[in-house]
């Protein structure tokens, strides 16, 4: 695929750079010959289940060596608008542990009981239990704000589609609790990626058609399918 000349190039990585484990071919030769001509790389992800430094050592495992400020993905959003909204907050934390790591290293106490809770941040979670949810709603009825990571009904996970964030919003829908926002989802990471590399002409890569909502932002999108 031909790559006009940009000073920076965003691409998304799962089923874009690479493929659960693997990388997809040309991807690592594609990205060295953008970096040898001066440009700037910075990767996108909707999963929560790492941390930026981990995506940056999966990625320089796989042979495309990355820092993890070249990382921007639904997690990190959220830390940003949070250290916004309420920096040192108590937080109850529907996610997996990555994500509360990512919220600790900033500074937010991550509660185990509702109990001064002011946001129930909501994340995609294989550790899920019936407690979790208990405690996040008695969290919201006392005052709470819910914020949720994305709220994708699916997630690309290892070359696996696997159920996301909406069942948990599904039963809060139930019990008539509204999310207050959906922080870290594809538009709004992308256009933090975008603040990361200000000033600059930029083309985005990826898989997922929201990319191309921040097109004024970007010049130029290429969506693969």
């Amino acid at each position: 695929m031909f790559i006009p000349r940009y000073d920076a190039y965003i691409f998304d990585l799962d089923g874009t750079v690479y493929l659960g484990d693997a990388l997809l071919p040309g991807a690592a030769e594609t990205i060295e010959r953008l970096r040898a001509s001066g440009a700037r790389i910075v990767y996108l992800s909707n999963n929560p289940t790492r941390t930026r430094a981990q995506y940056a050592a999966k990625l320089t495992s796989l042979g495309v060596p990355t820092g993890f400020e070249d990382i921007v993905n639904s997690s990190f959003v959220m830390v940003r608008w949070l250290l916004k909204e309420s920096p040192g907050s108590r937080l109850f934390v529907v996610g997996e542990q990555p994500l509360c790591d990512e919220l600790a290293a900033a500074g937010f106490e991550l509660a185990d009981s509702a109990e001064g809770v002011r946001f129930v941040v909501a994340s995609f979670d294989r550790t899920f239990v019936y407690r979790k949810l208990q405690i996040a709603f008695d969290a919201i009825r006392a005052g709470a704000r819910l914020v949720g990571v994305h709220g994708n009904p699916v997630l690309l996970i290892g070359g696996h589609v696997v159920l996301g964030e909406d069942g948990f919003h599904r039963a809060g829908r139930n019990a008539r609790i509204a999310v207050d926002a959906f922080v870290g989802v594809d538009v709004e990471h992308l256009l933090v990626a975008v603040e990361a590399v200000d000033g600059t002409d930029l083309y985005a890569v990826g898989e997922s058609a929201a990319i191309a909502v921040a097109g004024d932002d970007v010049g130029h999108v290429v969506l693969l399918r």
